[in-house]
C-alpha cells in the first residue's frame, strides 16, 4: 500500500540525517486510447424481430499531457513531501489530478503521514457529457513500541464524489468517512504480521436508502521460507448494514476473503510460484435474481524461470463461482497462463497471454439460462520503455475474444493506450 511504503520511507529518512533536498520533475507529451467492443444484439422493424446484428462501439481518444512533481525534505530529512499534478487535456476526456503526500518522523518512535488529493474529470466518451469531482484525504500516525519491532497506527480517511451532466444518473453522489487502526509486528528477521480495522460511514445524496455503515478487518502474516522467499497468508472480512431499513438488500451483507501466496525454489534458476484465494458474500435477505449468495475460488500454479531481471512463468489457472440460489450464474473456468516480465535499465515489460474455457452450469428444469459456456483468448501487455532524447513510452494493451456455444453471445474487445512523454 502506498501509505505504508511512504511511512517506511519516513523512518529511513529519519535514521539517515543529512542535507535537505528539493527536486522538480516535469513530463510533457501526448496520449492516445482506442477501445472497441463487438457483440450481437436483437434488431426489430417496428415490433417484428428481424434477427441478430453484429454491433461494434469503437472510440479513439487523444490528449496532451503535462505532469509535474516537486519532491523535497526538511528538518535534515526528518520530513519529506511530494506535490504532483497530472493534467490531461483531450478531445473527449480531460482530467486533472492534484496530490500532496507528507511524511514526517519527529523522532525514532513517531511517524506522521498525510495524503490529500483532488481530481476533476470532463468525460464526453460514448455519448456522455459528464463533469465529475473527487476528493479524498488520509491521515495516519504510527508509533513504534519499545521493542522497535511492533507498531501501532491510528488514522482517518474521508472521500467525496459528485457528478453532473449526461451520464451522471449512473454515478451516485456520496460522502464517506472512516476511522482506522492497525497493529503490526515487523522485525528484521522472523515472523511478521499485521492487523487492520476500519469503520466507515457512507452517505448518498441521490439515494438515501443506500446510506450504510461498514466494518472491515484485514490481517496478513508473512513467513520467510528457505532461500529468502516469503509465504503470505491473508484473511479479512466486511460487514455492511444500511443506516435505515432498505427495500433492497445490496448494502446488508457479510463478505469474507482469504489468500495464500508463496514461492519455493526447485533448483537453479527455477522456482514454483502459486496463489490460492477465495471469497464469499452472504446477503441478509438473499434472492435468486440479483442479490444472491455466492462463493468464488481462484488458484494458479506456475513453474518460474528467472535470470537476472527477466522471468517467465507458465501454468494453469482455475476460477470457480458457486451460487446455490441462482445456479445459472455458477461456472468453472480452467485456463493456461504465461507471464513474461523483464525489468532492465530504463525499461519494464509485462506480457500475459491467457487461453481457457469457462463452463456454466446447466439451468435447472423450468428455468432459462442467460449464459452459455465459451472458450476465450486474452492478452495483457504493460510496457514502460525509455527512448533516446529523454523520451519515455508507456503502453497498455488488453484484447479478448470469446467463442460461445451459443454463437449469438460471441464477443470481442480491444483496448490500448499509448503515452509518449519528454522528461525534464
Amino acid at each position: 500500500m502506498l501509505f505504508l511504503a511512504l511511512l517506511a520511507g519516513a523512518r529511513r529518512s529519519a535514521a539517515a540525517e543529512g542535507p535537505d533536498s528539493l527536486r522538480l520533475h516535469v513530463e510533457v507529451g501526448a496520449s492516445s486510447d482506442y477501445t472497441n467492443e463487438l457483440f450481437y444484439e436483437d434488431t426489430f422493424d417496428s415490433t417484428a424481430f428481424t434477427g441478430r446484428e453484429l454491433v461494434d462501439s469503437p472510440e479513439t481518444r487523444y490528449a496532451g499531457v503535462l505532469f509535474t512533481r516537486l519532491t523535497g525534505t526538511r528538518g535534515r530529512r526528518a520530513t519529506g513531501f511530494e506535490i504532483s499534478n497530472e493534467l490531461s487535456l483531450g478531445d473527449l476526456l480531460s482530467r486533472d489530478l492534484f496530490l500532496v503526500s507528507l511524511r514526517s518522523a519527529p523522532s525514532t518512535r513517531w511517524t506522521l503521514f498525510a495524503l490529500p488529493q483532488v481530481e476533476y474529470r470532463r468525460d464526453r466518451t460514448f455519448g456522455r457529457d459528464l463533469d465529475e469531482w473527487r476528493a479524498s484525504a488520509v491521515a495516519r500516525v504510527r508509533r513504534a513500541l519499545d521493542d522497535d519491532a511492533t507498531f501501532f497506527e491510528l488514522g482517518a480517511h474521508g472521500d467525496f464524489l459528485t457528478a453532473s451532466g449526461a451520464g451522471s444518473e449512473y454515478i451516485l453522489d456520496r460522502t464517506a468517512g472512516s476511522a482506522l487502526a492497525a497493529l503490526e509486528r515487523a522485525p528484521l528477521f522472523g515472523l511478521q504480521w499485521r492487523i487492520d480495522y476500519g469503520f466507515t460511514g457512507r452517505v448518498f445524496a441521490d439515494s438515501t436508502d443506500r446510506n450504510h455503515y461498514e466494518h472491515a478487518v484485514d490481517g496478513q502474516v508473512r513467513i520467510d521460507l528457505p532461500g529468502g522467499r516469503p509465504l503470505l497468508i491473508e484473511a479479512g472480512g466486511d460487514r455492511r448494514t444500511t443506516m435505515a431499513p432498505a427495500l433492497t438488500t445490496r448494502d446488508n451483507f457479510w463478505e469474507e476473503r482469504g489468500a495464500l501466496d508463496g514461492e519455493v525454489g526447485i533448483g537453479g534458476a527455477w522456482s514454483l510460484k502459486g496463489r490460492v484465494e477465495g471469497g464469499a458474500v452472504q446477503y441478509d435477505l438473499p434472492d435468486s435474481t440479483i442479490y444472491f449468495d455466492y462463493q468464488e475460488l481462484r488458484a494458479k500454479l506456475a513453474p518460474r524461470w528467472s535470470r537476472g531481471t527477466t522471468s517467465i512463468a507458465l501454468g494453469p489457472r482455475l476460477d470457480a463461482l458457486f451460487a446455490a440460489l441462482d445456479p445459472t450464474e455458477s461456472y468453472q473456468e480452467l485456463a493456461a497462463m504465461m507471464e513474461f516480465e523483464s525489468l532492465g535499465l530504463g525499461a519494464w515489460w509485462n506480457v500475459i497471454p491467457i487461453a481457457g474455457w469457462r463452463d456454466y452450469d446447466e439451468a435447472p428444469p423450468g428455468t432459462v439460462g442467460i449464459h452459455s459456456s465459451y472458450s476465450f483468448l486474452e492478452i495483457n501487455v504493460l510496457a514502460d520503455q525509455a527512448l533516446p532524447g529523454a523520451l519515455r513510452l508507456r503502453a497498455y494493451v488488453n484484447g479478448r475474444y470469446e467463442s460461445h456455444i451459443d454463437h449469438a453471445q460471441d464477443a470481442r474487445s480491444l483496448y490500448f493506450s499509448l503515452d509518449l512523454r519528454r522528461l525534464f
